[in-house]
């Protein structure tokens, strides 16, 4: 039984997706290629076939995100302080309200994620980079409630590194979350994480801040 659980953290990318964006570029995307293909020059039909090539693509966005605003509320995970220290153990519960379908599930995995990002310069160019540290897996026991997805777990926080965020250099932890459900609907959740040392426990609970 996981003990009480009084903070919520809300995942990012699936938390107020904007349907309706690649739809009024696909719309505008599209009326601009068929105006291209109607001009009788070979280049301006190639052009207006790259653009009908984009709209489809974004419809297809389009589509994949409606369908799962359409089914799915944001995940978010219920935790016992908003900051993760260190080397600790945490429990977690994460949630999904399903508002349509089944909430039947064949598989929900989930992993612990370390990001690097970096910007740079190289010449007169700026360039940035992202790269994916460390997964390590987390066991997940799955549950439901008639009307959400659940899975209970207990994270293991590693020693080194802590969450580190400045103008050029970002290291953040994130909770990868992925589900499958039983009609082959899949979708996944990514929520971050504020990791800090161990050290820093008792002042921040003496400032309120966990």
């Amino acid at each position: 039984m996981t003990p009480e659980l009084p903070h919520t953290l809300a995942s990012r990318g699936d938390t107020g997706r904007l349907t309706a964006v690649p739809l009024v570029i696909a719309v505008f995307l599209g009326v601009l290629g068929l105006v291209f293909l109607a001009v009788p020059t070979s280049g301006t039909r190639a052009t207006g076939v790259v653009l009908l090539a984009i709209t489809a693509f974004l419809l297809w966005i389009w589509r994949r995100n409606k369908r799962i605003t359409d089914r799915l509320e944001p995940g978010v995970i219920d935790v016992p302080s908003t900051v993760f220290f260190l080397g600790s153990r945490v429990p977690v519960r994460f949630r999904r309200l399903v508002k349509q379908g089944s909430t039947d599930t064949s598989d929900i995995t989930a992993r612990l994620v370390l990001q690097e990002w970096v910007r740079y310069r190289q010449g007169t160019d700026t360039r940035t980079a992202s790269e994916e540290v460390q997964s390590i897996p987390v066991e997940v026991a799955r549950a439901w409630d008639g009307r959400h997805v659940i899975g209970e777990m207990l994270l293991e926080i590693p020693s080194f590194p802590p969450s580190f965020e400045a103008s050029d250099n970002k290291v953040t932890w994130e909770l990868h979350v992925d589900m499958t459900f039983t009609d082959g609907f899949t979708e996944d959740s990514v929520i971050p994480l504020w990791v800090v040392p161990a050290a820093q426990r008792s002042d921040l609970e003496r400032l309120g801040l966990t």
